[in-house]
Order: structure tokens, then C-alpha cells, then sequence
């Protein structure tokens, strides 16, 4: 697999340290500012991705992953673009939460349910912009190594999103159900009816 074009590595670099400063200092600020957690979801199915998600990126061989290799520029420049869209929907919404954000699923004093800007197009818009983040940096680097990080990190957001729903359910009840029915988890559709 040859070298990326400087534009498209620094671009896609660029994009995750943005994401991880983020949310390095949203969390350091929740440390100090946030309500206390009352509660929290942690189950087995957290470890059971862990250990998907594990086997998927280190287990299988690097030369199956680089037979999905790609060249091309359309492809670069579609990744280039979900990159930067995944970046900013995942951080417009890392902001809409604020101090109700958590890294495991959990509930915090005075709990509010968000349902406006990012969350009125997706349950769960964070990961929306993570998984295409994703989607977007293994298409920048032309599919290969980067496909299994994306089944990878698929089926890890999936647990994730079990787990969280149960909890948004207990502690929300008929008002998370009609936010539920009405927003899809993932992807920012409108639903037919």
C-alpha cells in the first residue's frame, strides 16, 4: 500500500486529534463541573465487544485486510469529506450534551433527555460521527488495513447502544420511547411512516 498524499494525512490526522483533544478537555471539564453520577449502566456485553472488536483488528492477518486495498481518488476525496462531516457532527454534539456527557453509559443528577440540534436527527449522533469518522478514514486511506478498525468499531457501537438504550429507557420511560420512535439511532433519516 503506498504513502498517502500529505493533504489527505494531515486532513485525516488533523480530524482525529480535533476529536480526541475535544473530548480530553470536555472530560477533564466534567471532572470538575459536571453533576455527579447517580447512576451507571456497565454490562457484559461491554466486554464482549472489547473482545470483537479485539479479534477483528489484531487476529486477523494484515494481508487480508491490505487485499481490500484501493487507489482511487473519488475514494480519497468521498473519505476526505465524511472525515471532516463525522468530525463536526461528533463534536456539535459532544457540545449540545455538555455536562450530561459520559463516557460509559450513565445518569447523572438533574438528568435532562437532549432531543435538539444533532439528537433531533439521531438517538445517538456521536457515534453517528465516530462510525463515519471511520467510515470516512478508511476510505482517505483506501479501504485495506482501515476495514477492520470500521467492522471493529461497528459492532463495538452496537453493545454500546444496547446498553445505553436500556438505561435511557429506565430513566426516561414513555417520554425516551416517543423520542425513540421517532429518531433513528444512527443514521439522520427521515422515517417512512
Amino acid at each position: 500500500m503506498p504513502d498517502l498524499d500529505p493533504a489527505t494525512e494531515w486532513t485525516v490526522l488533523g480530524c482525529w486529534l480535533l476529536f480526541v483533544a475535544v473530548w480530553l478537555i470536555g472530560w477533564i471539564y466534567n471532572l470538575l463541573r459536571a453533576p455527579r453520577i447517580e447512576r451507571r449502566r456497565l454490562s457484559p456485553s461491554v466486554i464482549v465487544g472489547a473482545v470483537i472488536v479485539y479479534a477483528i483488528s489484531w487476529c486477523v492477518p494484515t494481508r487480508v485486510w491490505d487485499a481490500l486495498w484501493v487507489d482511487s481518488a473519488p475514494l480519497r476525496y468521498a473519505g476526505i469529506v465524511l472525515v471532516l462531516a463525522g468530525t463536526g457532527f461528533a463534536m456539535w454534539a459532544r457540545v449540545t450534551l455538555g455536562t450530561m456527557w459520559t463516557g460509559a453509559p450513565a445518569q447523572r443528577a438533574g438528568h435532562r433527555l437532549c432531543t435538539t440540534g444533532p439528537f433531533a436527527l439521531a438517538r445517538h449522533p456521536i457515534y453517528t460521527g465516530f462510525l463515519t469518522m471511520l467510515i470516512g478514514t478508511a476510505c482517505a486511506c483506501g479501504l485495506g488495513s482501515w476495514t477492520g478498525p470500521v467492522v471493529a468499531g461497528a459492532i463495538a457501537l452496537f453493545f454500546k447502544i444496547r446498553d445505553e438504550e436500556k438505561l435511557m429507557h429506565e430513566t426516561f420511560g414513555s417520554q425516551y420511547d416517543a423520542y425513540r420512535a421517532r429518531v433513528p439511532a444512527l443514521i439522520p433519516l427521515p422515517r417512512l411512516r
